[in-house]
Parts: C-alpha cells; sequence; structure tokens
C-alpha cells in the first residue's frame, strides 16, 4: 500500500482502516509477528498518536513529503531523517 492523499476523497476513518490493515498484514502475515514486526508495529502506532517529540517530527515529514511528491531529492531527505530518526546508536 502506498500512501493515500487527500485528492483521492477517501473518508479518514477508511484511511485509518486501510492502513491498519496493511500494518497487519505486514507484522503477522509477513513478518510472522517477530520482535522485530513486533517493535515496527510499537514505533507505527507511536507514530499514529504522536505520542513522542519524534513521532511528531516524522508525522509532520511525512506531511512535508506528501506536499513535496514530485520533488526526488525531498522525498530522498524524508526517508533518511526519518532512518537516522529510528536507528538506534546513530
Amino acid at each position: 500500500m502506498g500512501d493515500i492523499t487527500p485528492s483521492e476523497g477517501i473518508p479518514k476513518e477508511e484511511k485509518h482502516r486501510l492502513e491498519a490493515e496493511a500494518m497487519c498484514n505486514f507484522v503477522h502475515d509477513m513478518l510472522h509477528n517477530s520482535l522485530a514486526a513486533q517493535r515496527i508495529q510499537s514505533l507505527w502506532h507511536e507514530y499514529e498518536e504522536g505520542q513522542s517529540p519524534e513521532a511528531k517530527f516524522v508525522k509532520d515529514l511525512d506531511k512535508f513529503e506528501m506536499a513535496s511528491q514530485g520533488s526526488p531529492p525531498i522525498s530522498w531527505l524524508s526517508r533518511r531523517l526519518i532512518f537516522l530518526v529510528f536507528s538506534p546508536g546513530i
């Protein structure tokens, strides 16, 4: 599943349901609920709920990236910053 953009006209509740379903598929079906999968799911919930300064920062980056679609250098920068934020020991 890729980003669901506002231009697609999908209601917020449906967008959240689709994203939760995709995360469940990823965590349980693809990663077999491994420890890494559980960590990824925990981080996703933290991001979705804005529970930490890092989650809020990444949410802002996601909004920025969506607003600047079509600009590969910015998209690359967003992905790199997300990697740095969530990579322990860097």
